[in-house]
């Protein structure tokens, strides 16, 4: 909706210096065109990390993993490297990069406990928005 609004104030030339709003209308891309485009700094809080590491504030959230993005590789904190980053989408149409790392490397790890809940030996795996 912040968009269509920023279009009708435009269209009415009441665009506002700043447009506050809360977290259901604000995301990173967002704020980034309605600054490049329209000149209008969007505030608002960001949302949170829901994630049950971040709520726990226990355990390997995905900041807890290093990104490196020149060579498009994450380093997990036991030091493990992902094997695959890809470009992906979510429901929104939103960029997103999905980051995995090896079945051997998580499933032999001794601290699994801290970065997945599933029992079933598997990989872990991030996913993270674009670096802008």
């Amino acid at each position: 909706m912040t968009a269509s609004i920023h279009r009708a104030l435009a269209v009415n030339g009441l665009l506002p210096a700043t447009h506050i709003v809360d977290s259901g209308y604000v995301d990173a891309g967002l704020m980034i065109a309605s600054q490049a485009e329209l000149g209008i700094e969007l505030l608002g809080p960001m949302r949170p990390d829901t994630r049950w590491q971040a709520k726990a504030a226990r355990g390997y959230d995905t900041a807890a993993f290093r990104l490196d993005w020149e060579t498009r590789t994450a380093t997990c904190p036991q030091g493990q490297t992902s094997v695959s980053w890809t470009v992906g989408r979510d429901a929104w149409g939103n960029a997103r990069f999905n980051i995995s790392f090896a079945r051997e490397d998580c499933g032999a790890c001794p601290s699994k406990a801290l970065c997945k809940r599933s029992a079933v030996v598997g990989r872990r795996m991030i996913t993270v928005r674009p670096r802008e």
